[in-house]
């Protein structure tokens, strides 16, 4: 897999908030759309989201137009044994993440991508992966 070294691997929770316009740090205004990126599991609850809303028309232009702009990172073997190094790691101290949230750190672990998110459970998984909150 190629490495995204200096690649943001948006979680989620901030990739709705980009998709939304909502208020970021203004970090994520001085990045290029072509740094930014999202895990395929990403992909996947941001199409979840918008199955639960059929009617927001709005909603869905707005995801359609950021997924079509943003990198999209495949899960792959890498993905899938750094989520085992990791899950394991969080296991053995007592760390306790939602599987998505653990599958999405795991990718940007695996790509060397840092995960941006707001979430308190994965900013917990410094130094292991490097994590980044844009929503302070």
């Amino acid at each position: 897999m190629k490495t995204f070294q200096k690649f943001f691997l948006l979680d989620t929770n901030i990739a709705s908030l980009y998709i939304r316009s909502e208020q970021l740090d203004t970090r994520i205004h001085h990045v290029s759309i072509e740094n930014l990126c999202i895990s395929a599991i990403t992909e996947g609850e941001l199409f979840y989201g918008l199955e639960k809303k059929p009617y927001a028309t709005k909603l869905h232009k707005l995801v359609g137009a950021f997924l079509s702009s943003i990198a999209i990172l495949p899960w792959d073997s890498e993905a899938a044994r750094a989520y085992g190094t990791l899950r394991a790691r969080c296991d053995s101290k007592g760390i306790s993440i939602g599987n998505l949230d653990t599958l999405i750190a795991a990718h940007a672990l695996a790509t060397g991508a840092t995960l941006v998110t707001r979430d308190k459970a994965l900013l917990q998984l410094r130094p292991w992966v490097t994590v980044e909150n844009w929503a302070e």
